[in-house]
């Protein structure tokens, strides 16, 4: 396994912040670190925020779950499909319920373009700047 499908892997899995830093691999903390860190993302995971269509979001800390960080537009709600349909997918049982948007480059022609996602809801936040404006 190449070092760098592993840092992908870990990344998907939460193991990486916003900013692609590494965490240490969770096997390896102390229990108490490691409970510790499970009740935390368990806790946000089960904080609920009501989005309307324009808002600013992000994912809550450690719950990043694509290689785009954000900030995302909400777009909207909607019926809650599978996110990942592969049974071997740590996100198998995932439902995404929310369309979000982002600018992404163009494979095409490099250019800057829309994309939307279907993603979980319940692993965003509403985003804050630095400046404290959202």
């Amino acid at each position: 396994m190449s070092d760098e499908y592993l840092r992908k892997l870990l990344s998907g899995a939460g193991f990486a912040d916003a900013e692609g830093v590494e965490h240490t691999d969770p096997t390896k903390l102390p229990i108490e670190k490691r409970l510790q860190e499970l009740t935390d993302r368990v806790s946000l995971l089960d904080t609920v925020h009501v989005f309307t269509p324009g808002q600013l979001v992000t994912w809550k800390p450690g719950l990043c779950i694509m290689r785009s960080t954000g900030p995302f537009i909400f777009r909207r709600l909607i019926p809650a499909v599978p996110f990942d349909k592969d049974p071997a997918s740590m996100f198998f049982c995932e439902q995404a319920d929310c369309i979000v948007a982002d600018l992404v480059v163009s494979q095409s022609n490099g250019d800057l373009t829309l994309a939307e996602w279907a993603v979980p809801g319940r692993r965003l936040e509403p985003y804050v700047s630095a400046a404290g404006l959202n």
